[in-house]
């Protein structure tokens, strides 16, 4: 095995998943997945594996849609992906096929392009494509569309908040509606900012409340050990103490299998060494590259699109606070030093905080662990990093050292 950061991973060397894999599996047999993650987690290369490695017989269709930004773009995509399918039943592709020919004055035979005039009546050509491949499979279709919440983003952008909404209103009634179709939702943004963000807008309802959410978290330690000791071994790389090297990496990495790799590509770039020293060096040589090749960046830069400036005052000193203490702080110890630095606080979520809104506080503090900034004991409640490694760049990316 050979590293490759940010590269595409053959599903037989995607490392410590196996049991993931197979709740997920065990999941889609009743339900559809959100499959949530940060960064470089890995949801992707969980997506592919489970593609590669389907354990029953469905029809399992994998798709990454990041780049689609209207409802038409997306329906167009799924006739693509689900034609070869519908070929090889017997009633072929009629609702759909019918109610295109009503809208355009012709059958669609190639998988291109649709006629500009039918662009606006994409949910009902949605409906009946994914009804017509429901209706004509008797076992199970389940639809893997990575980046989906991208997606979402993008069409709301281009097309109004009405339309994300729609879509994601018309897959949920075609779970409801077809027992045998399920969906696995993966993206590098949380979908809960693009559905709170519609709700905010004003509308209301819940269309994956039908859905599990399941977490991709870092490799288990020994997961992350045995992926770095391979990595070592497929790198040529030598050291009297292999295993010692590899269990180091995976400790100073959290187990992140991104960073895993990256250590140890940039271990073979130097040399054929490998040693305690070299990958803690890289490490600390990573966390304050101007070129961010981890994109650690991205843990600040995205706050400011998803707060306010007068929340986003109170969520930098949260995570400034939280990072320079080395125990966990609870909600009453940061409402504590909240107030006794309000003077320097200029908007008004801050003095509604120290005023006793702690409703508010509490909703900043859950949208910090939702994004993975912080974890909360199950003891006592108190908040702290998620991710060392994280929390090592705030600090130096804030000059808090």
């Amino acid at each position: 095995m050979r590293a490759n950061p940010g590269g595409e991973i053959a599903p037989e060397d995607v490392v410590g998943r196996d049991r993931l894999i197979r709740q997920l599996w065990h999941t889609l047999e009743r339900q559809s997945v959100i499959l949530a993650a940060e960064r470089r987690m890995g949801k992707s290369c969980v997506a592919k594996k489970m593609v590669a490695e389907k354990p029953y017989t469905a029809v399992v269709i994998y798709r990454d849609i990041e780049n689609i930004d209207t409802p038409i773009g997306f329906v167009e995509r799924i006739y693509q992906d689900v034609t070869p399918h519908l070929s090889t039943l017997k009633r072929g592709q009629n609702r759909f096929q019918s109610l295109m020919q009503q809208l355009s004055g012709a059958q669609i035979t190639g998988i291109g392009k649709f006629p500009d005039v039918v662009a606006r009546h994409w949910k009902a050509l949605l409906e009946e494509m994914l009804s017509d491949i429901a209706e004509n499979y008797e076992g199970t279709v389940i639809f893997f569309w990575d980046e989906f919440p991208l997606m979402l983003q993008k069409i709301v952008q281009t097309s109004g908040e009405s339309e994300a909404m729609e879509i994601l209103d018309t897959l949920r009634a075609a779970r409801q509606t077809h027992n045998n179709v399920r969906m696995l939702y993966t993206g590098s943004i949380g979908l809960h900012h693009v559905t709170t963000s519609l709700r905010d807008s004003g509308h209301c309802n819940d269309a994956t409340n039908d859905m599990r959410t399941v977490e991709v978290d870092p490799l288990a330690a020994a997961d992350a050990r045995e992926l770095a000791l391979a990595l070592l071994k497929g790198e040529g790389l030598k050291s009297p103490q292999l295993a010692t090297v590899a269990e180091v990496i995976a400790g100073i990495t959290d187990g992140i299998a991104f960073y895993i790799h990256y250590v140890i590509s940039e271990m073979k770039f130097l040399g054929d060494d490998a040693s305690v020293e070299l990958a803690k060096d890289i490490v600390a040589k990573v966390l304050v590259e101007p070129n961010d090749p981890w994109h650690l960046q991205h843990y600040r830069s995205r706050l400011n699109e998803y707060f306010d400036a007068s929340q986003l005052e109170i969520v930098l000193f949260i995570l400034d606070e939280i990072a320079v203490e080395n125990t966990a702080l609870s909600l009453d110890m940061l409402r504590t030093r909240l107030a006794a630095n309000i003077e320097a606080m200029n908007g008004q979520a801050a003095h509604q905080i120290v005023s006793g809104d702690s409703e508010l506080f509490r909703r900043i503090l859950l949208q910090l662990s939702r994004d993975h900034y912080l974890k909360q004991s199950e003891i006592d409640g108190a908040f702290s990093y998620r991710f060392p490694v994280i929390r090592r760049w705030w600090m130096l990316s804030r000059g808090l050292i």
